[in-house]
């Protein structure tokens, strides 16, 4: 399937991929034909509640969600619940809202079993609909399961949505009895625990006001999603093969109790871990380009400190971890354990929690681990910038305001090992630029003006 940058209409979606588009609306019936907006199909939760009634369409597709509410009507049960729905994952089924209605296409929770070929895009997810209040928020919003027969689901795309449990201008006025009502209730985003679905796609998506944001499984690509306001860990569980996370802004993290000791939650931006400790053996990992910090301008309370990218408990080998940028809270700003056959390039790590500033640091053997920036005090081709000591100011643009980019005169320009690479910095820019590689996520090139905030407004 062809990915699209920005919205698209349901019209040209179809063009695209050479279907059929197909209106769905909770006015609707199934009597009526669907081929347009005055006479459209019923609701997708009643649509999908049988594989029989999705059979009816082909790969290539639309089906086309008008304004209103989604979800099942049936009782208490408000999942929308696909089952045993196969299409070619080169030409899947459709499943998206209107053009400008993302945030008036509601669902409630998603969970697809023993299907194939699926894509979702274009509408809000929210366990609290249809109010503003956590009620209800224990819901996780998308999994996958397997079916009766022990069948998992593949080619799944889940792109452009958003999901949260309340609205960012609600959890905006929350205490901390709020935040800890919903991570206790639960207030996940996704949960795609390994063997239940594999070849998944999480793309653009706007994640908010969570517990937990994706909890993934193998073959799996996690890319440009933002997650903020998020009490446990951002993306957690990374314990299966051939993940690949990248440019992806997670910030804002929330503080936490556990409800039955009241200590506080650690929290992860990037977590591996699957319970199994020190005995599961994690391969072809790449993780990139991910921005993890707290706002300086976050509005609400209860801002807490983060880790950055970590692994306590799994063995890992050939991961490829660069170019992220972690504002760290934590002394963990990076902290991998049991790691073979894997390389750590062009990171920038700054912080000074509690005095003391965060690391870089990787057990196991036979790691590259150069052309870094960080707080802490490292050899090789890596660089320190002491946080500590108040030294981003000589080194970034304006750090305090999570612009990373190298300033004129930073020391790290130009101070980089150039046999390591990367090729390109965080955003994309060719390395080297103007002379030799430069240490960090960043490569500063004076002829491209590198010098304006890359971090995108919510």
């Amino acid at each position: 399937m062809i990915e699209i940058e920005g919205e698209i209409s349901c019209e040209d979606q179809a063009t695209l991929t050479q279907g059929t588009v197909y209106y769905l609306s909770d006015t609707g019936n199934s009597g009526n034909s669907g081929l347009t907006v005055n006479d459209p199909l019923q609701r997708l939760g009643e649509l999908a509640y049988s594989s029989t009634t999705l059979s009816q369409f082909q790969g290539g597709d639309v089906l086309c969600l008008l304004p209103g509410d989604h979800w099942t009507m049936s009782g208490t049960n408000t999942r929308v619940s696909i089952t045993n729905a196969f299409f070619d994952g080169a030409n899947p089924l459709i499943i998206m809202g209107q053009l400008g209605e993302t945030d008036n296409v509601r669902l409630k929770s998603i969970r697809v079993r023993g299907s194939t070929g699926l894509t979702f895009q274009q509408f809000s997810v929210s366990s609290s609909f249809p109010g503003t209040t956590c009620n209800g928020c224990g819901s996780t919003m998308i999994y996958t399961n397997y079916d009766a027969s022990n069948l998992g689901s593949e080619y799944l795309t889940f792109q452009r949505l958003k999901m949260f449990v309340v609205k960012r201008s609600v959890s905006d006025l929350w205490t901390q009895d709020d935040w800890n009502a919903m991570s206790w209730a639960g207030g996940n985003a996704f949960y795609l625990p390994g063997g239940t679905s594999r070849y998944v796609k999480i793309i653009d998506n706007d994640i908010s006001t969570i517990n937990q944001g994706i909890i993934p499984g193998n073959d799996i690509i996690i890319r440009g999603n933002t997650i903020d306001r998020w009490v446990a860990d951002a993306i957690t569980s990374v314990g299966g093969d051939r993940v690949t996370i990248e440019d992806n802004k997670l910030i804002n993290t929330i503080t936490g109790y556990d409800e039955q000791t009241g200590a506080v939650y650690h929290h992860d931006a990037i977590q591996l871990h699957t319970g199994a400790i020190h005995t599961t053996l994690v391969e072809d990992l790449i993780i990139r380009n991910n921005l993890v910090a707290n706002e300086p301008d976050y509005p609400g309370c209860c801002i807490a400190w983060t880790q950055g990218i970590n692994n306590f408990d799994i063995l890992v080998d050939n991961a490829l971890v660069e170019n992220n940028i972690i504002l760290s809270t934590h002394v963990h700003g990076m902290s991998w354990q049991e790691t073979t056959n894997s390389r750590f390039i062009g990171n920038t790590i700054y912080g000074c929690p509690g005095g003391s500033n965060a690391h870089l640091t990787v057990g196991g053997s036979n790691n590259v681990i150069e052309n870094n920036l960080v707080s802490s005090l490292m050899g090789g081709s890596n660089m320190q910038v002491d946080a500590c000591a108040g030294e981003g100011d000589n080194y970034f643009v304006d750090w305090q305001n999570l612009d990373f980019h190298l300033k004129p005169g930073s020391p790290a320009i130009d101070a980089g090992d150039i046999a390591f690479g990367p090729t390109e910095d965080f955003e994309g820019d060719s390395r080297p630029c103007e002379g030799g590689a430069d240490v960090g996520a960043d490569e500063y090139c004076e002829s491209v003006g590198d010098w304006t905030t890359f971090v995108p407004s919510i």
